[in-house]
């Protein structure tokens, strides 16, 4: 996945530097991975909050990065975004990188391909009666009460742990 940064970098760069001269440029029109308005912000926020972070502090400590880092994502201080840096919260907050920076496009991120067991899953719910695709959709639910749960203790493990 490392390499598909960089080499998305490296293509915004190559774009950058050919765009470089243009008159749109100049103006300011047309620069790559600029963020438009506070859109992204709100987006970013949305997609944090459905997933239990409230905070540029949770925000920095759930990717790794400074709290200063952190706190200018969260509160709109910054005017562009790298590809990598795009990705990185992206595959973070498992949501779509157009959508993230733009609003456009799919809110989820895009389908993985499905392994064999993936597919078997699928086609026995499928098959299966009501009262057994019942049983399947509450232990679903429950599972996604646990996740979240975990991701929400991950986020006060990083927190306390970065203040000890």
């Amino acid at each position: 996945m490392l390499t598909l940064y960089n080499n998305l970098d490296s293509r915004v760069k190559n774009i950058r530097m050919k765009l470089r001269d243009t008159p749109e440029m100049a103006k300011g029109v047309g620069r790559p991975m600029s963020i438009p308005d506070q859109g992204f912000t709100a987006r970013l926020r949305d997609i944090c909050e459905a997933r239990g972070i409230t905070t540029p502090a949770e925000f920095a400590d759930f990717l790794g990065v400074s709290r200063a880092v952190g706190h200018n994502w969260w509160n709109g201080a910054v005017a562009n975004v790298s590809a990598k840096v795009l990705f990185k919260i992206a595959d973070a907050v498992d949501c779509n990188p157009r959508w993230l920076l733009t609003g456009h496009g799919p809110k989820a991120a895009a389908f993985k391909p499905r392994s064999e067991t993936e597919l078997r899953i699928i086609n026995a719910y499928r098959v299966s009666s009501e009262g057994e695709r019942a049983i399947v959709d509450a232990w679903l639910e429950v599972q996604e009460k646990i996740h979240t749960d975990r991701l929400q203790n991950e986020v006060l493990f990083n927190r306390r742990g970065k203040h000890q």
